[in-house]
């Protein structure tokens, strides 16, 4: 995203990036344009980790804030999601108060602010009592409320879970590339859901581009949908059809193992296979089952999300590319990286 904004920067623009740890601040320096002066810091921290000087010179200066530091494992205790996700942006948010010159304050949230909501989630709504799968969603869902709240002129641009580039190329594994890796090794033999449910997946550059789309052309009170969409994403019996299929071509011997595609199972089954895991011993399907029970029961909540704000903003550039005409790529990808490799 800093390379897209230093790019695209105008005569005169500078960009401030505040990176949390020094050795990725010293890295994003060398990667990017004079225009960009890249600031170690951290959110949960007062003056936003930076010393009271630079932090009102920066405050003095910027007319755009694009938040989108936070704490984005599923799987991440509740006091975790808070420190950095709702107590961060509180933090953010006082800052840019304090910016006289402000003319935008773009907040990153993510569709998973739905929770267990189900049906069309609108552009334009929030607030529900639905619940929460895991604790990162309700500390994103909190975050938003925050910012919505604040008299300043905020958009929130709500993403969809990043799977990498349409070419196929994965830059960072997220829960997605890593249950696809699980899948390959047959240790992923159920998956909670409904044949129909929808998984709505983006590529980063797609992402990146409306980001800047969104921040250049600020509407203050508006908030963007940026994903899929219904109509350009993948039913999730699909979508593990279409990884069967890309695992069979890609390593023909998969199906000589006798492995199976995963089952697609009501919320007591997928339950059930924790259950016998911990009762039987198998500490590695004990383990197996952690890791996908933070982010896979989602699939037991149908939706599909409105993107009439996003495409009245961002026009054809805000139309996302077929989830199906990439996934095989992205599949290929994450079966050919080492076991070890994965993070």
């Amino acid at each position: 995203m800093v390379g897209l904004l230093a790019a695209r920067a105008h005569d005169g623009q500078r960009i401030f990036a505040l990176q949390r740890s020094a050795s990725g601040a010293r890295a994003l320096g060398g990667q990017h344009s004079s225009r960009t002066e890249v600031l170690c810091g951290d959110i949960t921290k007062p003056f936003l980790g930076l010393t009271p000087d630079c932090y009102a010179e920066v405050q003095a200066s910027v007319t755009r804030v694009l938040h989108c530091a936070g704490l984005t494992r599923f799987s991440a205790a509740s006091k975790e999601a808070e420190a950095v996700n709702i107590e961060g942006t509180r933090r953010v948010l006082d800052f840019a108060r304090g910016a006289p010159k402000l003319a935008c304050f773009a907040h990153v949230s993510t569709t998973c602010v739905a929770g267990k909501r189900t049906g069309t989630i609108l552009e334009s709504e929030l607030e529900h009592a639905a619940g929460f799968v895991n604790a990162y969603e309700w500390s994103k869902y909190e975050a938003e409320r925050l910012v919505r709240a604040a008299d300043i002129p905020w958009s929130v641009l709500r993403l969809s879970t990043l799977i990498g580039d349409a070419s196929g190329l994965v830059r960072q594994w997220n829960a997605v590339h890593r249950a696809v890796a699980l899948v390959y090794r047959g240790l992923a033999p159920v998956v909670p859901g409904y044949a129909e449910t929808l998984v709505d997946l983006i590529p980063d550059g797609f992402a990146a581009n409306c980001v800047y789309q969104v921040l250049e052309g600020c509407r203050p009170g508006r908030t963007y949908h940026i994903c899929a969409g219904a109509d350009k994403s993948m039913r999730l019996d699909e979508l593990l059809q279409g990884t069967a299929r890309t695992i069979e071509s890609t390593r023909p011997g998969w199906r000589k193992r006798a492995i199976e595609p995963p089952v697609i199972v009501d919320e007591a089954t997928f339950e059930l296979f924790g259950e016998t895991a911990r009762d039987v011993g198998n500490v590695f399907f004990v383990n197996v089952y952690e890791a996908l029970r933070y982010f896979l029961p989602q699939l037991l909540y149908p939706k599909e999300f409105d993107r009439g704000e996003t495409i009245a903003l961002v026009g054809d550039e805000g139309v996302a590319p077929a989830l199906g005409s990439y996934w095989g790529q992205i599949v290929a990808s994450c079966i050919r990286t080492p076991w070890n490799c994965q993070r």
